[in-house]
């Protein structure tokens, strides 16, 4: 395991456990009130684009036929928990017109395939038959993205995980 692994791995540890105590310490706090059952993020606070992805691909669910240069496509992800799709559909619909397009997931869904990510990116780094220090700056990018999908995580559970 190269040092950069390495240290990605104890940054990594070091920020679950300041995750688990503030979420731990933020639930006592807020059982008295009611807490959130979703929370919205970015479609690119998942990661770059998979051809698998539970989030569907990462344009538009229409067709733009007017325009044909690449575009940012401005897509919310809502994560639920304990709610049924039909309202978290309603709360945050997709208006075409309005070029307002979301993507749903429940919290249990979006947990496993972010850890699935962060396991398949951490596998390719710590391959034997790969040359370490073969390409430092693909290792940092993908160190990088391996930190935000980890935040993206951290910021689902504060917001809607339980316990």
């Amino acid at each position: 395991m190269n040092n950069l692994t390495k240290y990605f791995l104890y940054c990594t540890f070091i920020i679950l456990l300041g995750a688990c105590t503030s979420t731990a310490n933020k639930n006592a706090k807020e059982q008295s009130l009611s807490s959130k059952n979703y929370i919205v993020l970015n479609y690119s606070d998942f990661g770059p684009s998979e051809n698998d992805s539970p989030l569907g691909v990462r344009y538009w669910q229409w067709p733009d036929p007017q325009n044909h240069q690449p575009v940012s496509y401005d897509i919310k992800v809502v994560v639920y928990r304990d709610l049924p799709l039909e309202q978290v559909e309603k709360l945050f619909p997709v208006i075409k017109e309005k070029r307002q397009d979301y993507r749903y997931i429940t919290h249990q869904e979006a947990r496993k395939y972010l850890n699935s990510r962060l396991i398949e990116m951490t596998g390719y780094l710590n391959k034997p038959s790969r040359i370490v220090g073969d390409d430092e700056n693909n290792d940092f990018v993908f160190h990088e993205i391996m930190a935000d999908i980890l935040e993206t995580l951290i910021k689902i559970e504060r917001q809607i995980g339980k316990g």
